[in-house]
């Protein structure tokens, strides 16, 4: 029987930060993961927050995100754009993914998405981010920390693009590391990478 290879999910929308995005991207590409950028724009095409025009992902509206693994929310413009004006098809998903207690990993402006989403782990979260959001942030958490990445509990929050590097190493921290018992590892391209079972 095949194994179900596991599946991140990068929540973009017009502004969204490249780098932010596409840093978690292949890196879960490099470990033998699925990973889809999903939207909840109609439209073709989006604009990144430096310009790149980008078409390679699925509406929200026709994804199954409920079988995915793992959420990340990059930063850019996109954070706030989503919580304005796609307010409604946002929340379902960010509401699944912390209902269920599965991972969730934002970075930048990105943490506002979780904290405007109104579910009510909210209340009890530390988070950190973009010095430019600190206030709304703090307007709906328990509290914002000047770190540069906060693991609290399954969420994983980073301040910037330069902490990416940190931002990866406390997801795979979150994945493979915290409760070994539910994890095996397989051999890719000469390294051992973990894998999470079905």
């Amino acid at each position: 029987m095949e194994e179900r290879r596991p599946t991140a999910i990068i929540l973009i929308s017009e502004g969204f930060h490249e780098i932010e995005a596409f840093v978690p991207f292949y890196r879960f590409l490099e470990i033998g993961w699925q990973a889809q950028f999903v939207s909840p724009q109609l439209i073709e095409t989006i604009r990144g927050k430096y310009g790149m025009a980008f078409s390679e992902f699925i509406p929200i509206q026709k994804f199954d995100y409920q079988s995915a693994d793992l959420l990340i929310i990059p930063g850019g413009r996109s954070a706030r754009y989503m919580m304005t004006r796609h307010y409604v098809d946002v929340q379902p998903l960010v509401f699944h993914f912390l209902e269920m207690g599965k991972p969730v990993g934002a970075i930048g402006h990105g943490p506002l998405v979780l904290a405007q989403s109104k579910h009510k782990v909210t209340s009890f979260l530390e988070v950190t981010g973009a010095e430019s959001i600190a206030n709304d942030l703090r307007k709906h958490v328990k509290a914002f920390r000047e770190d540069p990445c906060v693991i609290w509990e399954n969420i994983v929050t980073a301040k910037e693009e330069k902490d990416l590097p940190l931002f990866i190493r406390s997801l795979f921290h979150v994945l493979f590391e915290r409760d070994r018992s539910t994890h095996e590892y397989t051999d890719l391209n000469k390294h051992t990478y973990p894998v999470l079972k079905e």
